[in-house]
């Protein structure tokens, strides 16, 4: 049996957003532990350092990154 190949779809900044204001939500009412809360945070800034990284490297080489969860962003904000 082929194991299944995941499509990962990228996050808009309101669904990171909301996912921390969710795991704020769940520390508080005791359902996730402070360290479990932690990790689940510090995976998302990891995740948010590696599209800096993106973005100062399209900087410094003079393109435009290639970031949806940005266009996304751009998008909503031209409406």
């Amino acid at each position: 049996m082929a194991a299944k190949t995941q499509v990962h779809r990228s996050k808009t900044l309101d669904e990171i957003r909301a996912d921390l204001s969710e795991e704020m939500d769940r520390l508080g009412s005791g359902e996730v532990t402070p360290a479990i809360a932690n990790a689940r945070v510090n995976l998302i800034a990891a995740h948010l350092r590696t599209y800096k990284l993106q973005i100062d490297y399209a900087r410094l080489v003079g393109k435009t990154p290639n970031i949806p969860m940005l266009l996304a962003v751009t998008e909503e904000t031209d409406a």
